[in-house]
């Protein structure tokens, strides 16, 4: 399963890719995203867990907000290693 992520200015889209077809998509504030990695509160840290689970293999990251793209990264990373 492939997870696409959009990260605009005001939010982040990700979505969930299995046979072509969009099947689960998650929205979050960017703002919640775009502070000191440190900061970013345990309800983020779950919700983005919960959606990229281990049946995820891909991830591609596009987006405006450079902090923001970094962090997320850093948290995809942190989360899972073997992504």
């Amino acid at each position: 399963m492939t997870i696409v992520v959009d990260i605009g200015n005001t939010s982040v889209l990700l979505g969930k890719i299995e046979n072509n077809i969009i099947i689960d998509q998650l929205r979050i504030q960017t703002e919640s995203i775009k502070i000191e990695l440190d900061n970013i509160n345990d309800d983020t840290r779950t919700e983005l867990a919960n959606f990229i689970d281990n049946k995820s293999n891909k991830i591609l990251l596009s987006g405006v907000v450079p902090q923001a793209m970094l962090n997320l990264k850093l948290l995809i990373e942190e989360m899972y290693e073997n992504i």
